[in-house]
């Protein structure tokens, strides 16, 4: 097992541990590192502000989800106010759409009424010219 490789001395002398990841004093040292942060992390979990903590950040994550619980409610209720909004100006633009089409058509006829009328005088009155003039 190879502890220090090639470039692991410091200008002063010192043993300094190679960074790449195949050394193996890296991998010893890492492991140890870890092992401290896990009995770190043991120790802090035995304190009573630890706890504390915890309890505060339990506290906060239950009042976001009742914040976004109430605003998600919020929001389906605005939904619908609006959906209903919605469905209601269709139904009126649709009564009111109905209403001007047949106000139209009867326009319409009344106006094809009237051109049948003056179609019908004006070939009357000219048969009557035809006639006189004959």
């Amino acid at each position: 097992m190879r502890l220090l490789g090639r470039g692991n001395r410091s200008v002063l002398g010192k043993s300094t541990i190679d960074p790449s990841p195949r050394s193996e004093r890296y991998r010893l040292a890492r492991s140890v590192s870890r092992a401290n942060d896990l009995s770190e992390l043991a120790r802090a979990a035995s304190e009573p502000a630890f706890y504390r903590t915890l309890v505060y950040l339990f506290v906060q994550e239950q009042d976001n989800f009742k914040n976004s619980d109430a605003l998600r409610r919020q929001l389906e209720v605005e939904l619908r106010d609006v959906t209903a909004r919605l469905e209601e100006a269709e139904s009126v633009a649709q009564k009111e759409a109905k209403r001007l089409i047949a106000k139209l058509q009867a326009k319409v006829n009344t106006t094809s009424q009237l051109y049948s009328t003056l179609a019908r005088s004006a070939v009357f009155a000219l048969s009557n010219v035809n006639v006189n003039v004959k």
